[in-house]
């Protein structure tokens, strides 16, 4: 099991193992947020929790990976964005991981790329849009805190 030595949104040293910080990235354009459904089986073949569920773009960050770096990593992974700017929102646990929320700019929205074993759908849905669909829950649970704190909105 990893031990947190130092954490901070920029640095994050690790000592063994499997890291528990994840990251989502709120990605918006004209009122709507990029959301992929994701894949049954992950890239290793192993069944993937929340699988069909959709959910931000985002993971886990890798041992000695800063979450910044690691939603840049992952939003170029799941989807083939290239991300120029993020800020940083906040960070809460989900009873499982360290979660940190960016708002991510990208460079060109227009080319989604779904990654095999990531996402098989990707799409842009209103928060509206989103009361309808299944939601993976370390989604919601992001969405409902960034809603209540003012983070986001239609």
């Amino acid at each position: 099991m990893s031990q947190v030595l130092n954490v901070s949104k920029d640095l994050i040293i690790y000592e063994g193992g499997e890291t528990k910080i994840g990251t989502c990235a709120i990605i918006r354009r004209n009122g709507k947020y990029l959301l992929g459904k994701r894949s049954a089986i992950n890239s290793k073949g192993l069944p993937r929790k929340g699988a069909g569920s959709w959910g931000l773009m985002g993971g886990k960050c890798d041992v000695g990976e800063t979450p910044r770096a690691a939603i840049i990593r992952e939003v170029l992974e799941e989807c083939g964005l290239i991300v120029y700017a993020c800020t940083f929102l906040g960070n809460y646990f989900d009873g499982e991981y360290d979660d940190y929320a960016f708002a991510v700019q990208v460079k060109d929205s227009s080319h989604l790329i779904p990654a095999e074993g990531e996402v098989d759908e990707i799409g842009w849905f209103s928060l509206n849009e989103m009361k309808s669909m299944e939601i993976f829950e370390a989604t919601q649970l992001s969405l409902d805190l960034l809603i209540k704190y003012g983070l986001i909105k239609e």
